[in-house]
């Protein structure tokens, strides 16, 4: 990172922390009325099992390494980008797309993958590469508001996770 940002302390080699749950909402059309579901007894791996599944196991694998001020290697996959760093986010230049992406969050001292997931109706699914909230997936489903849930006989569930790398 560069050396004379107010983020300068963050190590240039990164590895895999752990994982934890910011967000885990499910609403649901029951009786025809929309009602929050209690997600203690429920993990989101029930609605995401393989998205989950894969994120945990390709990120426990990797290693960040900031090279320089401007190019991040990703290791063990070999994958090389050129990144910044723009008001505590790390975007990463896109060739086929010819812009710069998000790709990390930093508070100086680690560096964190975010991973939204929305599930809907159970054949609708999203995965972002940042958190998702209540409009951003209520959008993706197609309502209005959550009131539209009513009468529709199924539900909506958004989570959250932050892979942490220090």
């Amino acid at each position: 990172m560069r050396r004379n940002m107010k983020y300068s302390f963050i190590p240039l080699a990164l590895s895999f922390r752990y994982s934890e749950i910011k967000e885990f909402r499910i609403y649901t059309d029951s009786e025809n009325r929309v009602k929050v579901c209690d997600t203690s007894q429920l993990s989101p791996t029930d609605f995401w099992p393989e998205e989950i599944k894969q994120k945990e196991s390709f990120y426990k694998e990797l290693l960040l390494i900031f090279v320089n001020d401007t190019k991040l290697s990703i290791i063990p996959h070999h994958y090389s980008f050129n990144y910044r760093l723009k008001d505590k986010i790390i975007e990463i230049y896109c060739q086929e797309c010819g812009r710069w992406l998000p790709f990390a969050y930093t508070d100086g001292r680690k560096v964190i993958l975010k991973l939204g997931l929305v599930y809907f109706d159970k054949n609708k699914r999203r995965i972002v590469n940042y958190d998702e909230t209540k409009s951003g997936a209520l959008d993706y489903a197609g309502l209005s508001s959550i009131r539209s849930l009513k009468g529709l006989r199924t539900e909506i569930a958004w989570c959250n996770i932050h892979y942490v790398f220090q």
